[in-house]
C-alpha cells in the first residue's frame, strides 16, 4: 500500500479507537504506527495524550491501590473511595479497556462490605466481650492490610481497639497490685470499663478485687479499733470467701 493509503487506514483506526475501548498495548501500537508513518495530525497528538494519560492511570492504580500494603512506602497516602471511583470514571472517559478497572470496582465493593461489618460491630448494643474485641481487631487488620483505601472507619476502629487494650493493661496492672490499691482506683477503672462498653474477664476480676479490698479495709478497722461482736462475726463469715494472703492474716486477727 502507498503511504497515503496507510495514513488513511491509520486515521480510520484512530477514529474507531475513540468510540471503542482499547487496551493500552493497542493504543501504544497505534502510536508506533503513526511514528513510523511520520504523520502530523490532530489525531496523532490526541492519541499521544491519551496514551500518556492511560499510562499515568495504570501507574496510579498499581502504586496507590492494588499494591500490597507491606510494599507501600509508609508515607504514601492512600486513595479515598471518591478517588477510587474517579479512577473508574477516568478509565471510561479514556476508553481504556483494562482488567485493573474491574479490580478497582471489586476493591470498592469489598470496602462497602467491610464498612457494613464495621458498622455492625461498632453499633452493637451488647457489651464488648473477648470475641467482639477480637472481631474488631480482625476488621482493622483487614481494612489496613487488604483494602488500601483511606477509610474513616479505620480510625474509629483503631481508637476503639486502642482504648480497650489500654484499659486491659491498666486493669491487669491494678489486679497484680490490688492489695495496695485504693478501692476508689478500682471503682474508677470499672467505671472506665463500663464507659467503653466492655464485658471482659478483667471487669469481673476487678469487681472481685474491689470486694476483697473493701473487706480488708473493714477487717483492718475491726482489728485496730473497738467494734461490736456482730461486726466481727460478719467479717469472719465473709473471710471464708476471701483468698489467702493478707486476708488470711486479718481473718486470724479477727
Amino acid at each position: 500500500r502507498t503511504r497515503l493509503e496507510q495514513a488513511e487506514a491509520w486515521l480510520r483506526a484512530a477514529e474507531a479507537s475513540l468510540v471503542e475501548a482499547k487496551e493500552l498495548r493497542e493504543l501504544q501500537e497505534l502510536q508506533r504506527e503513526a511514528e513510523v508513518l511520520r504523520l502530523q495530525a490532530p489525531e496523532v497528538a490526541a492519541l499521544r495524550a491519551r496514551v500518556a494519560a492511560s499510562k499515568r492511570w495504570m501507574a496510579r492504580v498499581h502504586a496507590d491501590l492494588l499494591r500490597r500494603t507491606s510494599s507501600r512506602g509508609k508515607a504514601s497516602a492512600k486513595l479515598t473511595e471518591a478517588e477510587a471511583e474517579a479512577l473508574v470514571r477516568e478509565a471510561a472517559e479514556l476508553h481504556l479497556r483494562a482488567e485493573e478497572t474491574e479490580l478497582v470496582r471489586a476493591r470498592l465493593s469489598e470496602a462497602a462490605a467491610w464498612k457494613a461489618e464495621v458498622g455492625a460491630a461498632l453499633g452493637a448494643t451488647s457489651a464488648v466481650g473477648v470475641e467482639a474485641l477480637q472481631q474488631m481487631e480482625r476488621l482493622h487488620a483487614r481494612g489496613e492490610q487488604e483494602l488500601n483505601l483511606a477509610l474513616n472507619e479505620l480510625g474509629v476502629l483503631e481508637a476503639r481497639v486502642g482504648e480497650s487494650h489500654r484499659w486491659i493493661e491498666s486493669a491487669k496492672a491494678a489486679l497484680e497490685g490490688s492489695s495496695c490499691r485504693e478501692p476508689a482506683e478500682l471503682v474508677a477503672l470499672m467505671g472506665d470499663g463500663r464507659r467503653l462498653g466492655l464485658a471482659l474477664p478483667e471487669m469481673q476480676q476487678l469487681a472481685q478485687s474491689l470486694k476483697e479490698s473493701e473487706w480488708a479495709e473493714q477487717a483492718q478497722a475491726a482489728v485496730d479499733e473497738a467494734t461490736t461482736l456482730e461486726v466481727l462475726e460478719a467479717l469472719s463469715e465473709q473471710a471464708e470467701h476471701q483468698p489467702t494472703g493478707r486476708v488470711s492474716a486479718l481473718a486470724e486477727a479477727l
